[in-house]
């Protein structure tokens, strides 16, 4: 009897723990450097995969020769959840906002943080190889 109760034990381990890998990879395709033309100039982001747990992403413009940092953004994977955690210049007294994943799907990927003013939802839409939405809002 112990021996089946520890055969199911490792079986839901190893489920958990390859599906766990399997989430943070769907989020690979964020991978690169996108750009948002504004009438006021382009606004970069830049996201690359630290390690199998971790991407880690700048939001920066290009203001004549001069790189200026708006953002930085970490997309981890923590103890079975996966969390959106942007740290944004002259915001939040210059502390980190942690955003819970609500959905995450082959091209699509969503966070939340009810209690944060703006913005509680944050997503991002793949459209096709080199064109994503990136958005914004109160809502979902």
């Amino acid at each position: 009897m112990n021996y089946l109760k520890y055969c199911f034990l490792f079986v839901c381990f190893v489920i958990s723990a390859c599906t766990l890998k399997e989430h943070i990879d769907q989020a690979k395709w964020i991978i690169g450097t996108w750009e948002y033309k504004t009438s006021e100039g382009s606004i970069y982001e830049k996201w690359v995969k630290k390690d199998s747990l971790e991407f880690q992403g700048i939001s920066y413009k290009i203001n004549n020769q001069d790189t200026i940092v708006l953002e930085t953004i970490r997309i981890v994977q923590e103890n079975g959840n996966i969390f959106y955690i942007p740290k944004v210049q002259y915001q939040n007294n210059q502390q980190a906002v942690r955003f819970n994943i609500i959905r995450l799907r082959e091209n699509y990927m969503s966070f939340e943080n009810p209690s944060h003013d703006f913005p509680n939802i944050i997503s991002y839409e793949l459209i096709n190889n080199d064109s994503l939405i990136a958005t914004l809002s109160t809502e979902r």
